[in-house]
């Protein structure tokens, strides 16, 4: 059982009413040397030299230069003093990722680019830094200073006025080495569940294509539908284009004097309410403005997202339902009406949708253009019985993979909340962990 230590003292900071007597308390301005920073700007690309890390590679603990596959040129790096980062030093997102923190573990030169921060320790381990700035209670700081923004930021000059507290170097070290292999077992464990939802998910792909490619009769006669990636399908499918089975609507654009509070408008569905497959009503958006009856939402609407920033997000749909029934749909969004729709929504979650994706994508934006869905092939029972009846198999077969999906999901979520809790303690000195035993083999990395 872990333990504490044996006497404390009370502290003038909100999150932290108390730490170990003979630990002290410094501003973070005093425990860095120096501050990493570009800028807030991006250098001019190469396509080898200096490896440039950005913002999307700040995630997990360590983050390594080979995980970048842009850079910047000799001559570039030399003039791009401000972007330098060197071993040990912590990398905090900025803007978008805002507080995401990592460590920077190669000896290799690198360089950051925008919306990036490095943060170089003076004498106290980095590592144990780290575990400090990717606690609950700084990452609560950052939450707090962005509450009611639109685009959260860290505004560095007044992050590091906060206070830090620090026991001796030698504690810092064992407990960063704890840290480190605790945490590591614990990521591991993630890791392997990330793996296995992605085998659950790839069977559901499976079985789902199959089924709206193939039907349910394993003795059905063939034919070649003619398309590459719908392959043979039942001889009596008809293949055809989805503007012949349904309608594409764009949804509606608005302005930012339309939006109003919840109760005196109408809901706008965007991408953020299709979260993972399913309804997300956590982000809202309501608008007074005269809403066309076309572009109410009705049952059996499949709203799909078909414009975003990001091209693995376009396609991502939810049939409509329920209490958003009467909504209408932002911009950014497609509805597809049909009478097929129960057939069509699970078209719209299988690899033959998604294989055709390469059609997704413009020369400037990542959209999904009412043109490209309405000339999407799909191979089409022939009657609705048949259409529903593998619409209703799916969903009794994907059930029991769906809920080992959730349960695997939220085993990740109390693995995460668990190594949140386990580094705020240590860190402020709620546990005691100087004399608790790492295996050799945990003990992998020699911070200074």
């Amino acid at each position: 059982m872990l333990k504490t230590y044996q006497k404390y003292k009370s502290t003038d900071v909100v999150w932290v009413k108390e730490i170990p007597e003979e630990w002290n308390f410094r501003k973070l301005k005093f425990v860095f040397q120096y501050v990493v920073d570009n800028r807030g700007k991006t250098p001019p690309i190469s396509e080898s030299g200096i490896p440039l890390l950005e913002i999307k590679h700040i995630s997990g603990k360590k983050v390594p230069s080979y995980n970048t596959d842009k850079f910047v040129s000799e001559d570039v790096y030399k003039s791009w003093f401000r972007g330098h980062i060197k071993k040990n030093d912590i990398l905090i997102g900025t803007v978008g990722s805002t507080g995401e923190t990592c460590i920077y573990d190669e000896s290799q030169r690198a360089c950051i680019a925008q919306n990036i921060v490095g943060l170089r320790a003076g004498s106290d381990n980095p590592m144990y830094l780290y575990f400090i700035l990717s606690s609950y209670h700084f990452q609560k700081y950052i939450s707090a200073s962005n509450k009611n923004v639109i685009q959260p930021t860290l505004k560095v000059s007044d992050f590091i006025q906060n206070k830090v507290y620090l026991p001796n170097s030698s504690t810092q070290t064992k407990i960063a080495l704890y840290l480190d292999y605790k945490t590591s077992l614990i990521d591991n464990l993630i890791k392997n569940n990330e793996k296995l939802i992605k085998l659950f998910e790839e069977q559901k792909s499976v079985i789902t294509n199959n089924a709206v490619t193939k039907g349910l009769n394993n003795g059905a006669d063939m034919k070649n539908s003619g398309i590459e990636w719908l392959g043979m399908v039942p001889e009596k499918w008809r293949i055809l284009k989805l503007k012949f089975i349904g309608k594409s609507i764009i949804g509606i654009t608005y302005s930012p004097d339309n939006v109003v509070d919840e109760g005196n408008g109408t809901l706008v569905l965007r991408s953020s309410n299709i979260q993972k497959g399913v309804l997300s009503l956590k982000d809202n958006v309501y608008i007074n403005k005269k809403i066309p009856e076309t572009l109410k939402t009705k049952t059996g609407d499949i709203l799909i997202c078909s414009r975003n920033g990001s091209s693995s997000l376009i396609g991502k749909n939810i049939v409509i339902t329920g209490e958003i029934i009467g909504s209408t749909f932002g911009a950014f969004m497609t509805v597809f009406r049909s009478e097929y729709w129960k057939f069509l929504s699970k078209f719209f979650n299988s690899q033959v949708f998604k294989s055709q994706s390469g059609l997704f994508s413009s020369s400037t934006i990542n959209q999904l253009t009412i043109n490209t869905l309405n000339n999407l092939f799909i191979a089409l029972p022939p009657t609705l019985e048949e259409q529903e009846e593998i619409a209703t198999h799916l969903d009794k077969e994907l059930k029991p993979i769906e809920n080992l999906i959730q349960k695997t999901k939220k085993q990740n979520y109390f693995l995460t909340e668990y190594r949140k809790t386990l580094i705020s303690n240590i860190v402020t000195g709620k546990i005691d962990v100087r004399d608790e035993k790492i295996p050799e083999s945990g003990i992998k990395y020699n911070y200074v």
